[in-house]
């Protein structure tokens, strides 16, 4: 990414990593610059002393969708072409399985506008707290094509398949409180300036909880989500007994006799 205008930037503050879309000018929408910047940034949550990501967005609005100067390069590759296969392979890449596949939670703190690619962001984290003024869509529809990064099959996990027909099949924008009814998102809050409170309330509960135990409940519920109900089970099971054995099991166990808190982050301090 040499020479690159740094479009994505991350902080890191007592184990907590905060991506921010930060190309407020272009209203946070993704180019392929974006898209690189912020797959490897989510890629620096491996780290283990990283416990939590938070992903947002800088100046007015959380991401406003692809950036439309992207279409003349889709046509360049040509609509079957192996080129645009794989920048569509990528788009899945770092929306849905870089994030999927971190085992932390990682909250979405969104605010005003969550379209399009941004949406698609949203649905693969884990948690979702918006502003009471956020507007979310999947407009692609609209454009003659479809949102390809995970949006119908993420959605349809998250709402249900009725709820998702309607939504993608019309590109049709809901406001917070309808998402949060259907269960889109986690939480809303008044304005952005209450963003930062609701995030830390995550982020404290999740302080309290084992790491490695929250990483394979990430994992379980996604795996476990297509399975026969027999096999989501056994899947529980096998999970269950590795942690039982583990030195974090133990912590919680002896700080629940001892009556204090859990100390499973000593490295992030």
């Amino acid at each position: 990414m040499s020479g690159q205008k740094q479009i994505v930037s991350t902080s890191i503050n007592r184990g907590v990593m905060t991506v921010t879309l930060d190309d407020p000018e272009q209203l946070n929408r993704f180019s392929v610059e974006m898209f690189e910047q912020f797959g490897a940034a989510i890629d620096k949550g491996k780290d283990k002393n990283i416990r939590a990501v938070v992903v947002r967005g800088s100046g007015r609005v959380f991401c406003a969708g692809f950036d439309i100067n992207m279409w003349p390069i889709m046509n360049d590759f040509g609509l079957h072409s192996p080129q645009t296969r794989d920048f569509l392979r990528m788009c899945q890449e770092v929306f849905v399985e870089k994030i999927e596949s971190l085992e932390k939670p990682v909250i979405a703190a969104i605010h005003n506008v969550c379209f399009g690619g941004g949406f698609e962001i949203s649905m693969a984290c884990d948690i979702r707290i918006v502003t009471a003024d956020v507007r979310m869509a999947c407009p692609e529809v609209r454009l003659g094509v479809i949102p390809e990064a995970g949006g119908c099959h993420r959605l349809a996990r998250l709402v249900g398949l009725g709820r998702t027909k309607e939504l993608i099949m019309t590109g049709r924008e809901i406001h917070a409180d309808e998402a949060e009814r259907i269960g889109l998102v986690s939480r809303v809050v008044p304005t952005k300036g209450d963003l930062d409170a609701a995030v830390q309330e995550y982020l404290d509960m999740f302080e309290l909880c084992g790491p490695v135990a929250v990483g394979l409940a990430k994992k379980t519920i996604d795996s476990a989500f297509g399975l026969t109900s027999k096999a989501g089970l056994e899947l529980e099971y096998l999970v269950g007994n590795v942690l039982y054995a583990t030195p974090e099991a133990a912590e919680g166990y002896n700080a629940f006799r001892e009556k204090r808190k859990p100390n499973f982050y000593p490295h992030c301090r």
